[in-house]
């Protein structure tokens, strides 16, 4: 099971961006109908977007009012902007996005970086396939060189990872904020976490 401040790191990155995109990054009201939608797809409980989104409304990057409306604030859209604008920083409340550099199009994904290279080819399902289990095998592999007390915790991570991206309908925003946070516990693995959201992407769509 994921660390839970972790997890609950993740789940608030990734309402955030769901309703970012729901609002095509302008700031503005929307009824708690859309937060509820923008939570369904992103795999989250009712429990669990409550949590989030009063940790959003406490730091301002979003707004509730009384009438049954909350808002997007000028703030939530920045924050947002900033991580895809400079993903390789640090947000004010959110540590680095994992930089994604599709290849290509309909060809292999190829991915290089400090001697670390990984190739995958396209195929039907591809975040099912034992390619990819061969690739967490490999973030886990790396995970023997973190100190021990941080190594539990990426191990979840790593799990939770997996189970998003191997699932039937992997939740990109999901994917996105546990392989942000995992790269920052494996930073030589960028380019084999970075091939893993790709895929993932691919097989969502």
């Amino acid at each position: 099971m994921q660390n839970l401040v972790q997890k609950r790191d993740a789940q608030r990155h990734a309402l955030l961006r769901a309703v970012y995109e729901m609002a095509n990054g302008e700031p503005g009201s929307y009824s708690y109908e859309g937060l509820y939608k923008c939570s369904e797809s992103i795999g989250l409980s009712r429990e669990e977007t409550d949590s989030a989104f009063e940790w959003l409304v406490d730091r301002d990057l979003l707004a509730r009012f009384a009438t049954g409306y909350f808002e997007l604030t000028r703030y939530g859209a920045d924050e947002i902007e900033d991580s895809l604008r400079h993903p390789e920083k640090e947000t004010e409340h959110f540590a680095p996005i994992v930089n994604m550099n599709i290849y290509g199009g309909n060809v292999g994904a190829i991915h290089t970086g400090r001697g670390n290279i990984d190739r995958v080819a396209q195929q039907v399902n591809a975040a099912a396939t034992s390619d990819v289990l061969a690739l967490f095998d490999k973030l886990r592999a790396g995970l023997q060189d973190l100190p021990p007390e941080k190594r539990e915790e990426a191990k979840e991570i790593v799990d939770a990872f997996q189970e998003q991206a191997t699932s039937a309908k992997p939740k990109m925003a999901l994917i996105r904020s546990y392989a942000n946070t995992l790269n920052e516990y494996l930073l030589a693995y960028g380019p084999t976490i970075s091939t893993l959201v790709e895929l993932c992407a691919k097989n969502s769509g």
